[in-house]
């Protein structure tokens, strides 16, 4: 009922031999494609990327809802070159600069105090790089007493209208 067993030994070749008379185990290798099999290949994709270009106006997750800072409709002018054109007055950025800034550097804090109290590893890194944008963010509200007009106009412009983080 139950069969022999066959062992199997393996030279010096790397064939494999069967002690049971059957035939041996032939390895085949293959030679790889030419050289120039696959530049053809690689050429033939730089010549699809020259002619072809993505379509998104057809995706329905191409603009999905968000606002462009391209050209609008029909006026010429981008929604980014209205927004700077009707800028609060010097006062009005001041303050909701200094808002925005103290707001982050709260949130900042409350990041700090969690990864003070965290033992995990790399916490003293991150606390110390939280307390690197505090003194960042620190400097700027105090930098922003006396700054110029151009510098609040560009801090607002990036902060509020571009919507890019400062620290």
């Amino acid at each position: 009922m139950s069969e022999p067993k066959k062992s199997i030994e393996r030279n010096d070749t790397g064939l494999e031999k069967n002690n049971s008379n059957e035939a041996q185990v032939q390895l085949t290798v293959h030679q790889p494609r030419p050289m120039s099999d696959l530049l053809d290949v690689l050429g033939s994709m730089e010549r699809v990327k020259e002619r072809i270009s993505d379509d998104k106006s057809g995706d329905l997750g191409g603009s999905g809802g968000m606002v462009t800072s391209g050209k609008s409709s029909g006026s010429g002018v981008s929604i980014r070159d209205n927004a700077i054109a009707s800028l609060p007055s010097e006062t009005i950025m001041r303050s909701k600069l200094k808002q925005k800034l103290k707001k982050e550097m709260k949130g900042l804090e409350r990041k700090a105090f969690n990864a003070s109290k965290s033992s995990k590893k790399g916490s003293a890194h991150t606390l110390n790089e939280l307390y690197a944008r505090i003194r960042k963010v620190q400097n700027l509200i105090s930098e922003l007493i006396d700054a110029t007009f151009d510098l609040v106009k560009r801090l607002y412009i990036k902060m509020f209208i571009d919507h890019q983080k400062v620290v």
